[in-house]
């Protein structure tokens, strides 16, 4: 007299599709807004090329289940299934460092990179582009070669946004357009592209004047020129009410903490790598 067996079960077949065991992020609380279950793989994706947003999506294929957001939560851990606790928190900031030439912005960004990056983010600059530059610059140049500067200019910084969570740029369109003013005088074309270029700032600081600039091998060295950009920069600022983050010239040695105090609030919650004591905030 045999038992009779229970019937098995083909694993394949949809209707009796094992389910798989927890995923361990199932049993941490979350900030997240919502995490949705898909069957059968998991994977996490962070809200990329969104501003600001706090959103992670969890998806799971088969229940679209909502679970509740205090089902999950990242605690600078890497083992999970996603990059990094960044990737809960993707801010995809964009800051501009504006101001005349020879005032030390470049050396400002690379500062505040190092900053950044020890805090645990993706940061990537965009560099002067009036360097690579074909055409004349300085005192020399052309509408056209200022046009190229600005073309590059917003290219860069769409190709840099789209793969990093932070990007620096050692300039922005504004300053850039002193230089098309001096040039050849105001443009209402362009006047236009910065009524719709400036609002992807996420941050504007304004590095101020407050040394002859040095020769580097491509920058004018008249002070005359740097003062008269410096000037052409301020008119724009006025005219058209943009708020900045303004730089003390007395106080360059702290200038990397003073931006980086700013952008706390934007970049909370995303956890540093290193201790407190060893960021040098």
């Amino acid at each position: 007299n045999q038992e009779p067996q229970e019937p098995t079960e083909d694993p394949h077949t949809p209707a009796t599709r094992l389910m798989p065991s927890p995923h361990p992020c199932a049993a941490l609380p979350c900030r997240c807004k919502e995490v949705r279950l898909v069957m059968p793989s998991i994977h996490l994706v962070g809200a990329r090329n969104v501003k600001h947003k706090r959103i992670l999506t969890c998806s799971l294929s088969r229940t679209n289940e909502v679970l509740p957001s205090s089902l999950a939560q990242d605690q600078g851990r890497t083992g999970l299934g996603f990059e990094s606790s960044r990737a809960l928190y993707n801010a995809n900031m964009k800051i501009a460092l504006i101001g005349s030439h020879g005032v030390g912005k470049t050396t400002l960004c690379f500062e505040l990179a190092a900053r950044l990056k020890r805090r645990g983010l993706d940061v990537d600059i965009v560099r002067e582009i009036a360097r690579g530059c074909p055409l004349p610059i300085n005192q020399e140049t052309t509408r056209e070669a200022q046009e190229w500067i600005l073309h590059s200019q917003i290219a860069a910084e769409i190709e840099a946004s789209a793969r990093h969570e932070v990007v620096l740029c050692d300039r922005a369109v504004i300053d850039n357009y002193c230089y098309l003013v001096q040039a050849a005088g105001a443009s209402p074309e362009w006047e236009s592209m910065l009524d719709r270029w400036l609002p992807t700032y996420d941050l504007l600081v304004h590095v101020p004047v407050w040394t002859p600039p040095a020769f580097d091998g491509v920058r004018a060295v008249d002070p005359g020129f740097q003062q008269q950009i410096e000037l052409l920069l301020e008119g724009i600022l006025t005219a058209r009410d943009i708020t900045v983050l303004r730089l003390q010239p007395g106080d360059h040695d702290r200038w990397g903490r003073q931006i980086l105090a700013s952008m706390l609030p934007t970049l909370e919650p995303t956890l540093p790598l290193f201790p407190a004591e060893e960021l040098d905030l």
